[in-house]
């Protein structure tokens, strides 16, 4: 295949590990409601290793430890939500600002604050006066400005 048509396939690709995922937090949910109701009947549990084995965390995309690290902020960011994939064509699209977050920090990224909320707020504001690279949807998602270009009326 060539690179163009193994891009194509990326959207594909994170909205179904997507949705596997949410399959089996749904299925660990209802083990834990499980093995809490046997505790309750005095029974032994049900399930004793649940594992929340998702490599994604949830997000449908892979992060790497050290993928984000020593990079710039917004090129983190950029690299982040084109793995999530255009909304347009199928990916899962723009982040909450918390989820943006944690990604950074689970890849590596080193936030120069003195805690997470300051960390977070300052990621907000760098993401906000970045309009050129960035979009913040009324949801108050950010998403790649580039996915919301108005076509030609």
């Amino acid at each position: 295949m060539s690179a163009d048509k193994d891009s194509e396939l990326i959207p594909a690709i994170n909205r179904l590990v997507a949705e596997i995922e949410a399959a089996e937090a749904k299925t660990a949910g209802m083990k834990r409601t499980v093995n809490e109701l046997c505790g309750f009947a005095n029974l032994p549990v049900k399930y004793p290793k649940i594992e929340d084995s998702s490599p994604t965390g949830g997000r449908g995309v892979r992060i790497q430890p050290g993928q984000f690290y020593r990079k710039p902020l917004a090129t983190a960011v950029s690299s982040y939500l084109r793995m999530r994939g255009d909304p347009n064509a199928g990916g899962s699209g723009p982040a909450e600002l918390d989820e943006i977050y944690a990604v950074l920090e689970e890849g590596g990224f080193k936030f120069d604050a003195k805690n997470e909320m300051t960390a977070k707020r300052s990621l907000a504001i760098a993401l906000a006066k970045n309009s050129q690279t960035f979009e913040k949807l009324p949801t108050g998602q950010f998403g790649l400005k580039v996915w919301y270009r108005r076509e030609a009326e």
